[in-house]
């Protein structure tokens, strides 16, 4: 493992996921990449599709890793997700990261792979992508209550509603 103390007493320590590291010995270099076509902009509530190529060198050039895990994150959301292990697919994996821990904001779109004892980690994030607000709306079942008036029996019912994967006032909560 590897550890270290700032002069302000900050610690941190580094154990390569629990694989610990191995004096002399380093694994074969890693591309991960993003393919085409990367999002630029998303609302709150709603889903977007990633897709990477992991890809290793074995010393003649580098081929597709299959079967290896694969991280995707946008601010707070992530998704993590295993590289087809054979066909035409391999080395590729597509997930969807749904928008609801990240404010509205620009973030860096980040994929990663965190290595194994063969082969070193590497990372891309070489996209942006900006979080949107969503528009939303608040209705009160009856719409008007007097104070007077309303009986202790009578429920009052709020619905926010906004627009859930391109559908214009979904339900959102009630």
């Amino acid at each position: 493992i590897a550890q270290a103390v700032s002069g302000t007493g900050l610690v941190t320590m580094s154990n390569n996921l629990g694989r610990y590291y191995i004096a002399g010995e380093g694994g074969l270099p890693t591309q991960i990449t993003l393919l085409p076509p990367v999002p630029t902009d998303g609302a709150i509530g709603t889903t977007v599709e990633l897709t990477a190529l992991l890809e290793g060198d074995s010393g003649s050039g580098f081929s597709p890793l299959g079967d290896q895990p694969v991280l995707f994150s946008i601010g707070q959301d992530f998704r993590l997700g295993w590289t087809e292990a054979s066909g035409a697919d391999e080395g590729k994996l597509t997930v969807e990261i749904p928008l609801t821990g990240s404010a509205p904001g620009t973030y860096d779109v980040f994929v990663s792979f965190p290595g194994t004892p063969e082969y070193d980690a590497s990372s891309d994030a070489s996209e942006t992508f900006t979080v949107l607000a969503q528009d939303t709306s608040v209705t009160l079942v009856p719409e008007i209550a007097f104070a007077n008036s309303l009986e202790p029996n009578v429920p009052i019912v709020a619905q926010l509603r906004g627009t859930v994967n391109s559908v214009p006032d979904t339900p959102l909560a009630e």
